[in-house]
């Protein structure tokens, strides 16, 4: 019944395109002053009720609408763009039953064809004309069901039809400090920050991705519409995932499989996971051994230029620091690794509350720039156990520790552990030392410095 009732509607729908002349077919019967062109209309409406439909329609084309006619409720698929609303009018009224639709002025009314009379004047009589609303903006039509032209139009009457998708909502924002975040399949978030936490997109997120101290997984299908930042981590885009912005890794990495796409710049160091030929591999040797022999060179330039500020500007205090790890340098490094794990744990902890956090940064650049100090003292007491019987400079001992640890950072696996040992030592001086020197027991007395004796004379 509901392709014959298609064909039916369709059929109609043709003789009215045809008959100019007749305003209308032999459902409705008009009565009034009709006008031979009627303003045309666009609408796009899905499963609607039909008296709702009425109601829109009138509304686009300026009419006060009153309905007195008992209709059988149906759910129509309006798909109009530049059609008379008197043929749309026609169309909707098409069913078992007939119609009169009376006409005065703007004002429409629709009644029950055994009910009307002759003379329109009658029906309108002690109806109160409510005020014309305004017609509102006309929604872009979606789709036409029917060949492309500047007068096309397609209605379907009853339930099977196809639902139109609505746009996405941008979703709430997310921030948690010491704590993980996930968005499910089919989730949607806003801006999501998170502090000393990881991320695990699967949905989509349509607003900026930052992670400070954590690392951010955007899994297959889910979708980053703004930049996708993380500092001291590592982002993993899987395959089919997608950011739309900027990508940055920043003291972190960058792991991108195959098949994920980035819309903006990438700033970070990419591991790729797609370089398993093996005419590849050997290039990816040489490069990687570049890239390690670079990042020693340029780490140990900055801390021979540390160093040597230092030795000029904190003498005492460098030789503090080089009298603690060239005694005890085991000590050194058990307090080195104890000192690490209790300045994460404080951070961690900082960043719980916000007014901890600046608090937490301001720390972490203070103990970075004390590790590098510290590290230089560690380095110059190699070069010293080196070149002791040759030359008492401290300047050239530093020099030389230095170019030993770029030597020793080209090597594979063992490059990674020279920098972990030199820099646990350097944190244990700085443990051992009490900072240098910077703090000093409140009740103790005598010299600040806890390794270096007073008389120890200082180069």
């Amino acid at each position: 019944m509901s392709w014959l009732r298609g064909s039916f509607l369709a059929a109609a729908f043709a003789a009215a395109s045809l008959a100019v002349a007749s305003p209308a077919d032999a459902h409705v019967k008009r009565q009034g002053a009709w006008p031979d062109a009627d303003r045309p209309v666009t609408l796009d409406l899905q499963k609607t009720p039909r008296d709702e439909a009425l109601r829109k329609v009138a509304d686009a084309a300026g009419w006060s609408l009153v309905v007195k006619a008992n209709m059988p409720q149906k759910l129509v698929d309006l798909h109009l763009k530049q059609q008379p609303a008197g043929k749309v009018l026609d169309l909707l009224l098409d069913d078992e039953d007939d119609y009169v639709a009376k006409r005065d002025g703007t004002l429409v009314v629709i009644e029950d064809a055994e009910e009307g009379s002759d003379n329109p004047a009658d029906a309108l009589k002690g109806l109160v004309v409510p005020p014309i609303p305004p017609v509102p903006p006309v929604p872009p039509v979606g789709s036409v069901h029917a060949a492309p032209s500047s007068t096309s139009v397609s209605i379907n009457i009853g339930s099977d039809s196809t639902e139109v998708d609505e746009p996405h909502a941008r979703g709430k924002d997310r921030t948690v400090m010491g704590g993980d975040v996930r968005i499910a399949k089919g989730e949607v978030a806003r801006d999501i920050t998170v502090f000393g936490g990881n991320v695990d997109i699967e949905g989509e997120a349509t607003g900026d991705v930052t992670v400070f101290g954590g690392n951010v997984r955007v899994h297959e299908g889910a979708r980053v519409h703004g930049d996708a930042t993380v500092f001291g981590g590592t982002l993993a885009l899987a395959p089919g995932a997608k950011v739309d912005g900027d990508v940055s890794a920043l003291g972190g990495t960058l792991k991108r499989e195959p098949g994920s796409q980035i819309g903006g710049d990438v700033n970070a160091k990419t591991s790729d996971s797609d370089s398993s030929d093996s005419h590849d591999k050997p290039r990816g040797l040489v490069m990687r051994a570049g890239e390690s022999i670079m990042d020693g060179v340029r780490l140990a330039a900055v801390l021979f230029v540390i160093g040597t500020v230092l030795l000029a500007l904190a003498g005492r205090r460098m030789e503090s620091l080089r009298f603690e790890v060239a005694a005890r340098p085991m000590r050194t490094l058990a307090l080195g690794l104890v000192g690490l794990l209790g300045s994460v744990v404080v951070l961690i902890a900082l960043c719980v509350t916000v007014i901890g956090i600046p608090i937490a940064l301001v720390g972490a650049l203070l103990g970075v720039l004390g590790m590098f100090g510290a590290m230089c003292a560690v380095l110059s007491v190699v070069g010293e156990a080196l070149l002791r019987h040759r030359t008492t400079n401290q300047y050239v001992h530093l020099a030389v520790g230095c170019a030993l640890f770029v030597a020793l950072s080209a090597l594979p696996w063992v490059g990674g552990f020279v920098g972990l040992i030199t820099a646990l030592a350097g944190i244990g001086t700085l443990v051992a030392t009490r900072g240098a020197g910077f703090f000093v027991k409140r009740n103790g007395g005598g010299t600040p410095y806890r390794s270096v004796p007073p008389e120890a004379p200082v180069a």
